[in-house]
């Protein structure tokens, strides 16, 4: 196949590659019009001006450009009183069980466990709540996002028991993905969140070519890094 000679048989082959930056032969305009339609950094334009292989693929949703981008090279602070703990509930098997704590843009905590029971999970989740609300002071609000849809359903109810029992000033949010979306545009809730995340995560590339504030940061760690 034509492709193995840029992976499997790479060794076989010699490759001489010409950017278009170093011909004279090129249209300078042209670049530049390719530079302020999709951005330096952008897929379009490593193929197309320095003949690079693009970075995703041309039907990924969200570019590994952008994912990288705010794992690795945006820095913020936390910002306002309110803990958010986002909990996505994986069955038994391979699957992990992940749990995410946020205030503002930043995380600020994260567990991962595997098989699990939803009592478990809860507790875990009420763990990591208490881990960091001496360190944040600030805090005032503490929401608890629970992935509800099947298995995540019974650490919804376990975590609501725990709740009323003690007392704790705690707000638990079930969150159903496949429940109608909020705008017509999408077809399920799943996807417009999916939607709103890619958004972020754009804003932040287009922010720093401009020089202005980024708007997210996600932790640089094996779980959240792209396949």
């Amino acid at each position: 196949m034509e492709a193995d000679s840029h992976n499997r048989d790479r060794a076989d082959y010699n490759t001489h590659k010409v950017s278009c930056l170093n011909s004279t032969r090129t249209s300078k305009e042209n670049i530049a019009m390719l530079e302020r339609k999709y951005g330096k950094g952008s897929d379009v334009r490593r193929v197309r001006v320095e003949v690079e292989f693009p970075r995703g693929e041309s039907e990924t949703f969200i570019a590994l450009e952008v994912a990288e981008f705010v794992a690795k090279d945006v820095t913020l602070e936390p910002v306002g009183d309110t803990l958010i703990i986002g909990c996505d509930v994986a069955r038994f098997g391979d699957d992990e069980t992940s749990m995410y704590a946020g205030i503002g843009p930043v995380t600020v905590g994260e567990y991962h466990h595997f098989k699990k029971d939803t009592m478990v999970t809860a507790g875990w989740v009420l763990n990591l709540i208490r881990e960091l609300l001496p360190q944040y002071p600030e805090v005032v609000h503490t929401r608890i996002r629970i992935d509800d849809t099947r298995v995540g359903g019974g650490v919804t109810d376990r975590l609501n028991e725990i709740i009323a029992e003690e007392g704790l000033p705690y707000e638990v949010i079930p969150i159903n993905n496949g429940s109608s979306s909020l705008d017509e545009h999408y077809g399920i809730l799943g996807a417009e969140m999916w939607a709103f995340i890619k958004g972020l995560l754009e804003q932040n590339m287009s922010n720093d070519m401009n020089n202005d504030p980024a708007v997210l940061q996600l932790p640089d760690d094996d779980v959240l890094s792209p396949n």
